[in-house]
Order: structure tokens, then C-alpha cells, then sequence
């Protein structure tokens, strides 16, 4: 599935004049839901090495991140009085990071395949160094 397939049934962004207290409660829990759903998708796709999975997830994630920054505005977003809204966000928080760590993880090993790529016998010059300065301080080398 490419990036291109990858479609998202969310609706529209929603105009936060008009929902009021609880409402907006419920619709901001049912976003969070929503993004914890897809991060735990986006994790499995890290783990998994399926791109076109991780691509549709981030793009899951982009869009559900706007609706919830229109829905509640920037001033709202410190106050969060209900007790399953704050559980959500910390799960959410909790998951992103998770994410992050995972990413940073892939980043490293492909880093590390593209330095072997380029110079294979670099990998090994480093262990050939290592362990002839270890013979050679040794009083059993001489």
C-alpha cells in the first residue's frame, strides 16, 4: 500500500463555537482514541520495518493532531479537568514517545548500514586496531 492509498476516515475539522462542555469532552476523548490507535499501529509498523504502514500512520497522526488543535484552542489546552480526557493524554504521551525512541532506533541502524555500505572494511579496520594494541600491551605478546 503506498502513501497514496493510504486513506483517512476522519471527518471535517469541526468548528469549536459549537460544541460546548461535555460535548467537547467527548469529541476531544474520541480524537485521543483515535491517536493512540494510530500510534500503536505507527509502532507496530516501526517494529515490523513496514514503511507503507508507518506512512499511513504518521499521515493518521498528522490529521487527527490538526482536528484536535481545532477543537480546542491553544488556551484550553493546559486545563484539562476530566479525569479519562487526562488518562487519554498521557497514554498518547506515553505512545509518542515510545514512537520517537523507535524512530530514533531505525534512524541508528540504517545509519549504520549506509557506513557499511559505503566502507565495509571499516567496521573491521576499528576490531584489527583494538585487538593489536591488546597484544601487543600484554606481557604474554612478548
Amino acid at each position: 500500500m503506498s502513501a497514496a492509498e493510504c486513506h483517512i476516515s476522519l471527518p471535517a475539522a469541526r468548528d469549536a463555537r459549537n460544541v460546548i462542555g461535555s460535548g467537547l469532552t467527548t469529541q476531544c476523548l474520541g480524537l485521543l482514541n483515535d491517536l493512540e490507535k494510530s500510534l500503536r499501529q505507527g509502532n507496530k509498523a516501526l517494529l515490523e520495518g513496514d514503511a507503507d504502514s508507518l506512512n499511513c500512520a504518521t499521515a493518521e497522526q498528522i490529521h487527527l493532531c490538526s482536528e484536535l488543535q481545532v477543537i480546542l484552542p491553544a488556551d484550553r489546552r493546559r486545563k484539562i479537568e476530566a479525569p479519562e480526557l487526562y488518562a487519554a493524554v498521557l497514554r498518547v504521551l506515553h505512545l509518542a514517545r515510545l514512537q520517537a525512541a523507535l524512530l530514533r532506533r531505525a534512524q541508528r541502524f540504517l545509519l549504520t548500514l549506509s557506513r557499511i555500505a559505503v566502507n565495509p572494511a571499516a567496521t573491521y579496520e576499528a576490531l584489527i586496531l583494538r585487538n593489536t594494541v591488546r597484544t601487543a600491551a600484554s606481557p604474554e605478546g612478548s
